[in-house]
């Protein structure tokens, strides 16, 4: 039988900045991160680093320089689980059927070149849901922000049922009784996030 996998807390979490000037040259250069590199268990992209449309603040930071480089194979040999920081509730997509759609095609990109996703870190959502953000907002509650995340993470699940879906929050923007008020909201929802960074 396969080992048990290991909760999301359990794992060191690699993130580079999404617009790093040296990112690719991690999948070019491996060996000036082999030791950095064995202590990592997950490393996460970020949803604009793997769509195939133009980003400006990634700078050469695209699914294009990471497919050139082998990032997502060479991950997959390294034995480091791959993450993603996905929009479930966002300005410019405030339901779950929009914000779903682009996780499909960031999961299908990832796949397509090699590589699994492992676990999706929804960002911030209740603060997508109710904050205003390049003038954009969905005006939600807490409860309708939470409702839309509960769909967002149900569609995941039974899409893709291998992948653990977690929760980024901004603390300390909310309090850490906020949080737990967010946490408890989805799980009244049955969509408990499997982490919360």
């Amino acid at each position: 039988t396969p080992a048990p996998t290991p909760m999301p807390s359990d794992l060191v979490w690699f993130a580079p900045n999404m617009g790093s000037t040296d990112y690719s040259k991690l999948f070019t250069k491996p060996e000036q991160w082999s030791v950095a590199r064995s202590k990592i268990d997950v490393f996460k992209f970020y949803t604009q680093n793997v769509l195939k449309y133009p980003c400006p603040i990634c700078g050469d930071n695209t699914l294009s320089t990471f497919v050139d480089v082998q990032a997502f194979q060479k991950l997959k040999d390294w034995g480091i689980a791959i993450s993603v920081e996905v929009g479930a509730v966002k300005p410019w997509g405030c339901t779950s059927d929009v914000t779903f759609g682009v996780t499909k095609e960031v999961i299908g990109n990832v796949q397509t070149y090699g590589g699994t996703v492992t676990f999706l870190a929804m960002d911030e959502p209740r603060v997508g849901g109710e904050e205003i953000a390049d003038g954009m907002t969905c005006g939600y509650t807490m409860e309708k922000s939470a409702a839309q995340t509960a769909g967002f993470i149900k569609r995941v699940r039974a899409a893709y049922p291998q992948i653990i879906v977690g929760d980024i929050e901004a603390y300390p923007h909310f309090s850490p009784a906020e949080i737990q008020k967010w946490i408890l909201a989805l799980e009244d929802q049955g969509a408990t996030p499997a982490f919360l960074h």
